[in-house]
């Protein structure tokens, strides 16, 4: 299932891929066309009607040292990949784990942070793959999660949900008796549910993550990974991290 999921989204890319903008293009423009879900606290969340979050303020730092203003376009995860095929915009700034299925229909920006998914339980609920036999887990769909999950058939249910707040929310309904995701997102959720009594378990991978831009964009896949390198290097990466997370979560 996972190959053919796989094969026919390469199919679905190849089939119907419109030009991208060129970096030419958008600087003439004066505007960066960015996609991101909404629902991925703190990378990227609504605070109100406003789009907040480390992924949001990274890009805004990016566009603005490019002297760009940010078009920001708020669709479901699991659509971002091919939409920015049809050339519905340029970056999308929530960031994707880089697979191998994925470097074929897309290019990625370095990575800008590294990371894993976790398992999030409340108070005695399971804490690592062994404890979810038998048991019901929400994933957000089109994450690598869910192939992971898969993997496991003593799983009794792996269900996906449309995004990572509505993991959380199947968790706290006990709809399900644990939901996996980013391990970041995972302690947001903890500090903002203290009342829950939520815990961390086990991790269940390792993954890089990254920005996306459409395949063969390579001026402007060059100018964001610069943009990246000198955030890195200047400090300004390490302040937003550090105010969102507390931490330096780039990879090492």
């Amino acid at each position: 299932m996972k190959k053919f999921r796989s094969i026919l989204l390469l199919i679905i890319f190849l089939g119907f891929r419109s030009e991208a903008r060129t970096f030419d293009e958008i600087k003439k423009s004066g505007v960066l066309k960015v996609a991101a879900d909404g629902a991925t606290p703190p990378f990227n969340s609504y605070q109100g009607k406003d789009l907040v979050g480390f992924e949001i303020d990274l890009t805004e730092l990016f566009a603005k040292r490019m002297g760009l203003k940010v078009e920001w376009k708020v669709q479901p995860f699991n659509t971002l990949l091919v939409s920015i095929g049809h050339d519905q915009f340029d970056l999308i700034a929530t960031s994707h784990a880089i697979t191998a299925p994925r470097e074929k229909v897309v290019d990625f920006v370095n990575p800008h942070y590294c990371t894993g998914a976790v398992i999030v339980s409340k108070a005695n609920g399971p804490k690592t793959l062994k404890d979810l036999t038998g048991k019901k887990i929400a994933v957000p769909v089109g994450t690598v999660y869910y192939d992971v999950l898969k993997k496991h058939k003593e799983i009794g249910e792996v269900r996906t949900v449309p995004n990572e707040t509505d993991g959380l929310q199947n968790l706290i309904e006990d709809k399900v008796d644990a939901w996996a995701t980013d391990q970041f997102v995972a302690y947001e959720a903890l500090e903002k549910q203290k009342s829950l009594g939520l815990s961390v378990g086990g991790q269940i991978n390792r993954q890089r993550n990254a920005m996306v831009v459409q395949k063969g964009n390579r001026p402007l896949l060059d100018e964001i990974n610069r943009q990246l390198e000198v955030a890195l290097k200047d400090g300004s990466y390490a302040k937003l991290s550090d105010h969102y997370f507390h931490r330096n979560i780039r990879c090492k």
